[in-house]
C-alpha cells in the first residue's frame, strides 16, 4: 500500500489457505500469503507474508473495509467511499 491501510481481515481457518486481505486509502485490495517454512530466516513466531494478489483501483476512492466470507474463505467483500459494496472471488493457484 502507498497510503494508509484502513482494514485487514484473516481468512477463516476452514478456508485452509491462511491468507490475509487488506484495503486502504490507495484504492488497493491486496491478499497476502505466508512465506513457507523453507525460506532462509523463517521464524514460526514471526511469520512473513508476501503479496499473492493485488487489485489496483478496486474502487473509485478509498476502500474502508474488507471481510472474508466466514463459510469458506473464497469470497471477499469490500466497501468504499464510492458507496459500493463489491464481492470478489478468490481461489488459490
Amino acid at each position: 500500500h502507498s497510503r494508509p491501510i484502513y482494514s485487514t481481515h484473516v481468512a477463516p481457518p476452514r478456508a485452509g489457505h491462511n491468507r490475509i486481505a487488506s484495503v486502504g486509502g490507495d484504492d488497493l485490495l491486496a491478499v497476502y500469503k505466508e512465506v513457507p517454512d523453507g525460506i532462509a530466516g523463517y521464524n514460526p513466531h514471526q511469520p512473513r507474508f508476501a503479496v499473492d494478489v493485488k487489485v489496483e483501483h478496486a474502487h473509485e476512492g478509498d476502500i474502508n473495509c474488507v471481510r472474508w466470507n466466514t463459510r469458506d474463505g473464497t469470497v471477499l467483500c469490500t466497501v468504499g467511499d464510492d458507496g459500493v459494496a463489491k464481492l470478489w472471488c478468490y481461489t488459490t493457484g
